[in-house]
């Protein structure tokens, strides 16, 4: 079986602060990204203005050095 056609029978659980590292990580070098990790950083960031005000994501970087998670951000994402 191939990479493409495999799949995750119960899908990776991520923290908040995982996620967020993850996105800004990606982020950072999107121009180095294949097409399966520009998927996963386009879910992310939708994952992340669906939970943050435009206010938190701007000071997304900030908030990930510190440390500091916003409301309900302490649950799991999978």
């Amino acid at each position: 079986m191939s990479p493409d056609q495999m799949s995750v029978d119960n899908p990776l659980q991520l923290e908040f602060r995982e996620l967020v590292g993850l996105y800004l990580f990606l982020h950072e070098h999107e121009a180095e990204l294949d097409e399966c990790l520009e998927e996963f950083l386009a879910r992310a960031e939708r994952e992340l203005f669906r939970q943050l005000s435009i206010e938190e994501m701007e000071r997304l970087r900030h908030m990930y050095s510190d440390g500091s998670q916003s409301d309900g951000s302490g649950t799991k994402y999978g």
